[in-house]
C-alpha cells in the first residue's frame, strides 16, 4: 500500500456542517441505547441486559430445579486484621474447592459473641466457628455465655497454634 492510496480524491469530499453532523450522530447512538439497551423486547418483556443476565447465569449452572449450594461460612471469633483472620481467611481459600467459603468477623466478649453465633446457626456443618478455646473453657465459668460449651459444639480440627508471653520492659 502507497501513500498515494491513503489520500482521497479532494472531488470526493463533502463539506458538512459539524452542527448537522453531531446532531445527526448523537440522535443515532441515543436511538441505538434505547432500542439495543433500555426498551423492553414485545416477546418476552425482558430488557436485554437482563436476557444476558439469565444466559450467563443458565451457563453457569443456576437453572431451575438444581439443588441449592449452600455456602460454607467461617465465623472468627475476634477483629479483622489480626492473626485469627489472617489465618482464617487462608484456611478458607484451602477449604473452597469450587465453593465459595465466607468469612464472617464476630469480635467481642473474648470470643463469646462469635461463639454464640455459631451456636444458633443451623445444625448442617455450614457454619465452622475459628476462636481459641478460652471462650469454651474459661468464659462460661466466670461470666453467662449464650450456649453450652460441652453439647452446642462439636471439634473438627486444631488449626494453630499462638504462644503467648509475658513480657517486661528493661530496667
Amino acid at each position: 500500500m502507497t501513500d498515494a492510496t491513503l489520500i482521497a480524491d479532494p472531488s470526493d469530499i463533502a463539506p458538512i456542517s459539524i452542527v448537522d453532523e453531531m446532531r445527526s450522530s448523537y440522535l443515532d447512538y441515543a436511538m441505538s441505547v434505547i432500542v439495543s439497551r433500555a426498551l423492553p423486547d414485545v416477546r418476552d418483556g425482558l430488557k436485554p441486559v437482563h436476557r444476558r443476565i439469565l444466559y450467563s447465569a443458565q451457563e453457569s449452572g443456576f437453572v431451575p430445579g438444581k439443588a441449592y449450594r449452600k455456602p460454607a461460612r467461617i465465623v472468627v471469633a475476634y477483629a479483622p486484621g489480626g492473626l485469627s483472620d489472617a489465618v482464617a481467611r487462608l484456611l478458607a481459600e484451602r477449604l473452597a474447592l469450587g465453593q465459595p467459603v465466607i468469612v464472617d468477623n464476630k469480635p467481642g466478649g473474648g470470643g463469646v459473641i462469635g461463639m454464640g453465633v455459631v451456636a444458633k446457626a443451623a445444625a448442617d456443618g455450614h457454619t465452622l466457628a475459628f476462636s481459641a478455646i478460652s471462650p469454651l473453657t474459661l468464659s462460661p465459668h466466670t461470666h453467662q455465655v449464650p450456649y453450652d460449651a460441652l453439647t452446642d459444639f462439636a471439634p473438627v480440627a486444631r488449626v494453630m497454634v499462638s504462644p503467648v508471653y509475658l513480657l517486661a520492659t528493661p530496667a
